[in-house]
């Protein structure tokens, strides 16, 4: 590996558009992490923004940012290729400090965490890389399939793994199954009824130390959604659809109408139709929410590459997409204070959270967010991100000929 893989995306190497995306995606999880209950004074508005917020947000938006981790990666691989280096162990590096930073995050800040999971998940991407498109648009197939029936898959694994332990073995892990689920219970119930931090903190060791546990399983690694995003993500950005949507302009109008009326019929599915749990439940949701995540990755492209006004408007997102990771902990760490009983301790229905949201979002993290690079190459948390993965302290502050945020060529990733 050579000394000139060791170095951070340069600003002319960004996709202006996945900062965007990121951005965007950044708001979504926002409004899907802190939602609020349904309150007594304007019963019909929560109702009615709950009801929205599911249809529209709720399981879009983590798809939206496993699909950009994915295709982030495809782009790193490509910098390197062009460079002649190798990029798998710095990548391995790169999730080692993504596992650590998500941990810290997971047990001390939010339960919630999605950190851990993506570094974990993201170690398989060192050796699926070098698979060719097809092959790993193969692997996508399968694991689709696999997701799409996966109440049958999961029942006939345990199926088997029940007659290969014998019924001793199986009772008694039910048996333990029952009192990790008790145990998890009580410490959820200890958490929301006043606890304290401490206490609020074993309770999160005891959920994180399950998850990691859980990836010992390779039935996980079967059923991973995020792992299905990740080579999706990985795949568009090999095509380099993002980068280029102005030579794709009617192929991308094609896939974004699809996904729409794909996400519609979905909707219309779930809501109007009784279907049973099964195959097509799970058709039905996959096509709502993986159709609604498709369009707003399409759709995004399209108006910020074609349409000038909505270029300008949707601008907004890019710098809280580049310091997505900083804005991701900053946003757990404020709205955790705000709601649990070791902090404000609010309590505020599903309307007024959704406003909460989003004057936290417009009216602090993308106002500081722009203030902040224009002096700075990167946020706090990336640049402790960067630095210890190369292993180096990076440069953080710009030089004063460095152009602003707004003058700055098109960039992202």
């Amino acid at each position: 590996m050579t000394s000139t893989l060791l170095e951070p995306v340069a600003e002319n190497e960004r996709v202006m558009v996945l900062d965007v995306l990121r951005g965007f995606a950044l708001l979504g999880i926002l409004l899907v992490n802190f939602t609020g209950t349904q309150g007594t004074l304007m019963p019909g508005l929560d109702a009615f923004v709950s009801k929205a917020l599911a249809a529209l947000i709720s399981e879009s938006f983590y798809p939206l940012f496993s699909f950009l981790f994915g295709l982030g990666f495809s782009v790193q691989l490509a910098r390197a290729g062009s460079r002649g280096s190798g990029a798998s162990l710095l990548y391995f590096r790169r999730m080692l400090v993504l596992f650590l930073i998500g941990t810290v995050h997971a047990t001390l800040i939010w339960a919630g965490d999605i950190l851990v999971r993506y570094a974990i998940t993201g170690l398989l991407l060192i050796p699926l890389h070098r698979l060719p498109q097809k092959a790993v648009l193969a692997l996508s197939v399968v694991l689709f399939a696999t997701l799409l029936n996966g109440p049958a898959v999961r029942s006939q694994v345990e199926s088997w793994r029940g007659a290969q332990r014998g019924a001793a073995a199986e009772l008694t892990l039910a048996a333990r199954a029952q009192e990790e689920r008790i145990a998890e219970n009580r410490h959820r119930l200890i958490a929301e009824t006043g606890a304290s931090y401490a206490v609020t903190s074993a309770n999160r060791w005891t959920a994180y130390a399950r998850q990691v546990r859980s990836y010992g399983d390779w039935l996980s690694w079967v059923m991973n959604d995020v792992l299905f995003c990740f080579l999706v993500g990985l795949m568009v950005g090999r095509a380099r659809v993002l980068q280029e949507v102005a030579r794709r302009r009617r192929t991308l109008l094609i896939a974004a109408s699809t996904a729409f009326v794909t996400a519609c019929a979905g909707l219309f599915a779930n809501a109007a139709m009784d279907l049973p749990s099964g195959f097509l439940a799970t058709a039905a949701w996959f096509a709502e929410n993986y159709g609604m995540t498709a369009f707003y990755i399409l759709g995004m492209a399209l108006l910020y590459t074609f349409s000038g006004h909505a270029h300008r408007v949707l601008s907004v997102f890019a710098a809280p997409g580049r310091m997505g990771l900083t804005n991701y902990l900053m946003q757990s760490v404020i709205m955790t204070w705000m709601s649990m009983s070791y902090g404000l301790g609010w309590e505020p229905s599903t309307a007024i959270w959704l406003m909460l949201n989003l004057g936290f979002f417009f009216g602090v993290q993308v106002p500081l967010s722009r203030w902040w690079l224009k002096r700075f190459r990167y946020g706090p948390a990336e640049w402790l991100w960067r630095s210890v993965t190369y292993g180096r302290k990076q440069p953080m502050k710009l030089p004063r000929s460095a152009l602003t945020l707004e003058t700055a060529p098109t960039v992202t990733a």
